[in-house]
């Protein structure tokens, strides 16, 4: 339970904290009242100040006590700033100077799932280096014996050529494919280990409450392919 660790531990440290439901807001009150009571420290990152999180959700009344503890309990520092430090990770290290690679192209269009793998390619085959054609696409392996296919596959001349290696550089997939189901961090860290020259997301839909699961694998996606220094390709139903 949580007493037995609370005991062990001195600090505990979450990254990307968030609530977004009901059930959330109550685990994480119940967590950490029994955290604090011991003595434990909590370390934070937040895209929400304490007082914004959990905004507008159902019952928030009975949160508000988890937040002003929170505040009370932790000091809280604003880490504000125009650099994307993330971003600059992928610069390139061929075109000197301080240009940054093109990290994410974001495309806005309603046109079905098909036609949104269509642009998806056509944008990674732009943006990503080298020489990339379409190619067959195959399955890469996940943990669990599990398999992902993508919808199409782009390659360099080194892996069409019958003496260079044989494989995909890049892969295109449908929003579904890779959020819609049960997939985490080590899903996505394959996914970019797989496919150096890129990603593409396609027919990503306009998140809402109810879509919170996929939206936090997408989060979880984007993220990883950042840290991979993969460049990303999202061809989307609306604006971000």
């Amino acid at each position: 339970g949580t007493g037995a660790w609370c005991w062990t531990a001195q600090v505990l440290v979450f990254d990307e904290f968030q609530i977004t439901d009901v059930a959330d807001a109550m685990v994480c009150r119940q967590l950490f009242d029994a955290c604090w009571d011991r003595g434990l420290v909590l370390v934070a990152t937040s895209n929400r100040p304490p007082d914004d999180l959990y905004e507008d959700g159902p019952n928030r009344e009975h949160f508000l006590p988890f937040v002003r503890r929170l505040k009370a309990a932790c000091k809280v520092s604003a880490v504000a700033g125009d650099t994307d430090h993330r971003r600059l990770r992928l610069r390139g290290s061929g075109g000197g100077g301080d240009a940054e690679a093109p990290a994410v192209r974001y495309v806005v269009q309603d046109a079905g799932g098909a036609r949104a793998v269509v642009t998806a390619a056509t944008q990674l085959k732009a943006a990503a280096p080298g020489d990339l054609d379409v190619v067959a696409p195959s399955s890469i392996t996940l943990a669990g014996g599990r398999s992902l296919l993508p919808d199409a596959a782009l390659a360099g001349w080194s892996a069409r050529s019958s003496l260079g290696r044989r494989g995909a550089d890049a892969g295109i997939f449908s929003f579904d494919a890779l959020c819609a189901e049960d997939r985490g961090a080590a899903d996505y860290h394959a996914l970019a280990r797989a496919f150096p020259a890129g990603v593409g997301v396609a027919d990503v839909p306009e998140f809402s409450i109810a879509k919170h699961d996929a939206a936090r694998r997408f989060i979880t996606l984007v993220d990883e392919l950042y840290e991979a220094r993969c460049l990303v390709v999202v061809v989307a139903r609306t604006g971000p």
